[in-house]
């Protein structure tokens, strides 16, 4: 479980080094911006985690 945790970090301090703080901030920038646009896409149902619709799943 550590490892999950070392390796990406390990990963962004090299990148870090090799373009510099305020461009890795950036580039940084850029990913939230990107994960964010591509969530505003997903369409999730609108009765999803009610309990109604939990109750018309069991029915079936």
């Amino acid at each position: 479980m550590a490892l999950g945790m070392m390796l990406p970090g390990m990963a962004a301090g090299w990148l870090q080094d090799h373009i510099g703080y305020e461009n890795f901030f950036i580039w940084v920038m850029i990913c939230c911006a990107a994960t964010i646009t591509v969530c505003a896409f997903i369409k999730i149902d609108p009765d999803y985690g009610k309990e109604e619709s939990r109750k018309q799943e069991i029915e079936k």
